[in-house]
């Protein structure tokens, strides 16, 4: 009984191999026969978005300075210290 399993499992990874070789021959064989890619002409260029992107960050950096500007704080930071505490 031992001995048929351990033969099915040698004739699964057979199969799986032998399958694995003829589909990689298949889709090598493919890729050979596929017609040669003519060259590409090289792409108009296109718009720079540098000035955009700079704008954005300059009112992103305005609205942050206005945001956390610290004139503008309520609450003044205390200078006390333990021994006053007590």
């Amino acid at each position: 009984m031992m001995r048929c399993s351990t033969s099915l499992r040698r004739t699964r990874g057979a199969r799986w191999f032998a399958l694995t070789v003829v589909m990689w021959l298949v889709v090598a064989g493919a890729a050979m026969a596929a017609p040669k890619k003519a060259p590409e002409k090289e792409a108009a260029p296109t718009k720079s978005y540098v000035t955009s992107y700079l704008v954005v960050i300059i009112f992103l950096g305005a609205g942050l300075m206005a945001v956390l500007r610290p004139s503008t704080r309520s609450d003044t930071v205390s200078t006390r210290r333990h021994d006053d505490e007590e």
